[in-house]
C-alpha cells in the first residue's frame, strides 16, 4: 500500500466529510423529489378547477397516473445521479486531502448540498402560496 502522507486524523476527517456529504446528497435528492411532486400536484389540482370550470365531472384518470410515472422515474433516475454524485465527492475529497485543500472542499460541497436543501424548501413553501 502506498504511503499517502497524511495522518490518520486527515483521514478520519475525510472519511467522516463524506459519509456526512453521502447522507446529505440522499437528502437532496428527497427534497428534489417533493419539490418536483409538489410542483406536479399544483398542475393536476389547476388542471382539475379549469376542468371544473367548463362543467366538466370527475377526474382526469391520465394526469395521475403521469405524475406517479414521472415519480417513479424521478426516483429511479435520481438515485442512479446520486450514487454517481456521492462516488464523485469522495473522489474531489481524496485528491483534495493528497493536495492539502480538503477543508475548502468540504466547506464547498457541504454549502452547494445545504443550498439545494434550502432551495426545495422555498419551491414547496411558494407552490403551497400559489393562488389556485
Amino acid at each position: 500500500m502506498a504511503e499517502r502522507g497524511t495522518d490518520w486524523k486527515q483521514t478520519a476527517i475525510y472519511i467522516a466529510a463524506w459519509l456526512a456529504s453521502a447522507v446529505l446528497a440522499i437528502v437532496d435528492l428527497l427534497y428534489i423529489r417533493e419539490a418536483v411532486l409538489s410542483i406536479l400536484t399544483l398542475i393536476q389540482v389547476s388542471l382539475e378547477a379549469a376542468r371544473r370550470q367548463r362543467g366538466l365531472v370527475g377526474r382526469e384518470i391520465g394526469v395521475g397516473f403521469t405524475i406517479q410515472a414521472i415519480d417513479g422515474a424521478l426516483l429511479f433516475i435520481g438515485g442512479i445521479a446520486t450514487v454517481g454524485i456521492v462516488l464523485g465527492i469522495e473522489y474531489y475529497f481524496r485528491k483534495g486531502e493528497q493536495k492539502g485543500q480538503l477543508y475548502p472542499r468540504i466547506l464547498k460541497v457541504i454549502g452547494i448540498e445545504v443550498l439545494i436543501v434550502i432551495a426545495g424548501i422555498l419551491i414547496q413553501v411558494l407552490v403551497s402560496l400559489w393562488p389556485v
